[in-house]
């Protein structure tokens, strides 16, 4: 994402969600509190925190596997909570993604350095 820019369009929204852009404007009219930003031509314009909130719902409908009405009910109990969720999640998986990559790395070392070993005392 880039770091400047301050309005995302719905394509570059639907690309990052993996989300139709239909998908989107169906959830700005079934959640209040996504309400993107629009320009004098009325395209939708999003926020970062316009994203993040698109990704707490996202969250709770794929991934919690909950009901339009249980998402927003969630939502209303407690919005940050569940923003704060989403993020640590997508952190740990970055984490774990990360740590995967090491031990590959860790593995290919180690391999070769048996490789070397062994063809020492050939």
């Amino acid at each position: 994402m880039d770091i400047e820019k301050i309005y995302f369009s719905i394509g570059e929204v639907s690309r990052q969600l993996n989300e139709e852009p239909a998908t989107l404007r169906f959830w700005e009219r079934e959640f209040p509190s996504l309400r993107p930003h629009y320009s004098r031509k009325g395209t939708r314009q999003y926020t970062r925190e316009d994203i993040a909130k698109l990704r707490t719902v996202q969250h709770l409908l794929r991934e919690r596997g909950l009901s339009i009405e249980s998402a927003r009910r969630t939502l209303k109990k407690n919005p940050d909570g569940e923003a704060r969720r989403v993020e640590l999640l997508a952190h740990l998986e970055h984490l774990h993604t990360e740590l995967k990559d090491w031990l590959q790395a860790i593995e290919k070392v180690e391999e070769q350095q048996q490789l070397n070993s062994e063809g020492q005392y050939e």
